[in-house]
């Protein structure tokens, strides 16, 4: 398995579980506001003759209907 799907699977499982808004992986045409996406990401291995290594990068999209960015912003824990 890769690192990236097991990062998005991690991800996906920890904003699942601990939030009442919906998060998808493939947004569909028909969804309620708010809601996150799991977006692009991006792997750069660093492995050396010793190590296993790698940065991971993932965009988490959040999208909202509320006039301003209070809702965003408390989604986001900000």
């Amino acid at each position: 398995m890769s690192t990236s799907y097991d990062l998005q699977k991690a991800i996906f499982a920890r904003l699942s579980g601990t939030l009442t808004t919906p998060v998808y992986d493939e947004v569909p045409q028909v969804r309620v506001y708010p809601y996150i996406g799991v977006g692009d990401d991006t792997v750069n291995v660093w492995d050396t003759d010793t190590f296993n290594g790698a940065e991971c990068t993932v965009t988490i999209h959040t999208w909202s209907q509320y006039a301003g960015r209070k809702e965003i912003k408390e989604l986001q824990g900000g």
